[in-house]
């Protein structure tokens, strides 16, 4: 007999995701306002003189650095839902990333998400519409949905990420 929740249970899905196409955009957009801002403060007088005017520019400069770097870092590869936790394939030089996943901004056709391991480390990931429709709808099911458990001899099945912490 299956259970009534099973069928209530999001499938299993896999889908590209790392930084995707729209993070570089909305951070080359954040470097050109924070240009458009120096050069502002700069034209205002506030930078009148030529020292505050390079002390601005450079931390601009930093702070597009920083972006850039971040941007660099962020995993990629391929998402798995399994029903129990989601798993990030890096490829074979990487070990695989299990844990939860939180959504931190959902645009419809954008998701920014985390997946948190077991210690609490978080990697952020983007995840965008490939070419099919129904892949796009069942990954937001299951970004949404709930864990299910695997049936227990005893004690928690749970994947550790699912524990809760008592």
């Amino acid at each position: 007999m299956v259970h009534p929740d099973r069928n209530l249970q999001a499938p299993a899905v896999c889908h590209a995701a790392g930084v995707g196409r729209w993070v570089p955009r909305m951070a080359l957009a954040a470097v050109l306002a924070g240009l458009v801002a120096w050069c502002g403060w700069v034209a205002a007088g506030s930078g009148a003189s030529s020292r505050g005017a390079a002390c601005g520019a450079l931390l601009w400069a930093v702070c597009c650095a920083a972006a850039w770097r971040s941007l660099a870092c962020w995993p990629s590869g391929l998402l798995h839902w399994d029903g129990l936790e989601w798993s990030l394939d890096r490829g074979k030089a990487f070990a695989d990333l299990r844990g939860r996943l939180e959504v931190a901004l959902d645009l419809q056709r954008f998701l920014l998400v985390r997946l948190v391991d077991a210690t609490g480390r978080a990697w952020w990931l983007a995840l965008e519409p490939g070419r099919s429709t129904a892949e796009w709808m069942a990954l937001r099911r299951a970004v949404y949905s709930r864990p299910g458990r695997e049936p227990a001899a005893e004690g928690d099945a749970s994947p550790p990420a699912h524990r809760s912490k008592a």
